[in-house]
This record gives C-alpha cells, sequence and structure tokens, in this order.
C-alpha cells in the first residue's frame, strides 16, 4: 500500500489531546471527552457540539455506505472479542490535514469506547476555490486515507475549501484491503491468546 498519505511532510503543529466518545449497545452517543467542542468548530461544524450530539445516533454523523460499513466491522469485531482494536485513519479538517490513532474498545453492555489520538497535525492553505465547478473526482475522498481518485489511482488532493461541495465518502480499495487485513490480524492474534489459555 502507498502509504504516503501516513507521511508527515511540512511542518508539525502540536498535536491536541485525544478526543473519544462512548456508544450504547445501539450505537447511541452517551458520553463525550477530551477537546470535542475545539474538535467540532475546527472541522467547521457548530452542529457536531458535545451538547447537540449527546444522545445521538453515531450513524447521523457518518455518511457513505462504505463508511457504515467498515465502522459496522470494527464495531462487531470489538463486541464479539471483548477486545480492543486500533487503527490509523486520517481526519482532515479545513486548513488542517490530521493523523489520528483511533482506538475501538469494548464497554459493559456491548458499548464501545472510541478513541481519537493525534499522531501528528499539518497547517495547509485552503485555496479560495480547489474544485471545478461541478462533480469532480475531488470531490470523492476516501473516508481513511482522504485521498481522491485521480488518473493514477487514489492521490493527495488539495484540502476542501470555501464554495467547494461536501465530498461524497467512500473508502478506497487499498484502504479496505487494509482495515480486512487488520481485523484478520487481530482475530489470529485473538484466536492465540484464547488458545494459550
Amino acid at each position: 500500500m502507498d502509504a504516503s498519505w501516513t507521511a508527515r511532510s511540512g511542518p508539525a503543529a502540536p498535536a491536541s489531546a485525544p478526543i473519544a466518545y462512548e456508544l450504547d449497545a445501539w450505537d447511541d452517543i452517551r458520553a463525550l471527552s477530551g477537546p470535542w467542542d475545539a474538535f467540532a468548530l475546527a472541522n467547521g461544524g457548530r452542529a457536531g457540539l458535545a451538547r447537540d450530539i449527546r444522545g445521538e445516533t453515531l450513524w447521523r454523523f457518518i455518511s457513505g455506505a462504505d463508511t457504515i460499513t467498515y465502522y459496522n466491522a470494527i464495531f462487531f469485531w470489538v463486541r464479539s472479542n471483548q477486545a480492543e482494536f486500533v487503527t490509523v485513519l486520517r481526519c482532515d479538517a479545513p486548513g488542517m490535514k490530521r493523523l489520528d490513532r483511533m482506538t475501538v474498545r469494548p464497554r459493559p453492555a456491548s458499548g464501545l469506547s472510541v478513541e481519537f489520538a493525534p499522531i501528528w497535525r499539518r497547517p495547509v492553505g485552503l485555496p479560495a476555490r480547489s474544485c471545478a465547478a461541478g462533480a469532480t473526482a475531488a470531490s470523492i475522498r476516501c473516508s481513511i486515507c482522504c485521498r481522491a481518485p485521480g488518473p493514477s489511482g487514489w492521490e493527495e488532493v488539495p484540502a476542501v475549501g470555501p464554495g467547494d461541495p461536501a465530498p461524497r465518502y467512500e473508502i478506497c480499495p487499498e484502504c479496505r484491503s487494509v482495515g480486512a487485513e487488520a481485523l484478520s490480524r487481530a482475530s489470529a492474534a485473538q484466536a492465540c491468546r484464547r488458545a494459550a489459555i
């Protein structure tokens, strides 16, 4: 896999504290921790403030069938195995590229804790308009690596800027493959731990 999307180039910004949310068995958001409101505002969304999302279903805030399926697979694995799952993903905001470590842990009564810990942050300039008018390849983004489809495959693209359409999120073939491999490795490791007991 081309891991260029995980590489930090350019000056790093100070990393912020981890943020987390807790879900109940039905994936309703029960609690939030860390600098959640600052994170939501950096993403350009006052609708994502803690007071407004507590008690809502997580699926209201995740778009794209691929992304929902990806998260559901991880959540099912964690609940079924009662073990944590760790992966990395990009969580870019306007003007900031961000790579986070996502850790999903089981909680009592089939709940989950989902934490995003910063690995790196890199400020980027926002273009006045990064996409041409209408639908373009840059209007599709991978939910995991934030790349977009291009002539040479999935590529790094400029940040979504003011006036650009909201991207449609999918999961690129590489991230889909890496996610499946990570779940497979986690299952094998879990089986070895059980066999050793």
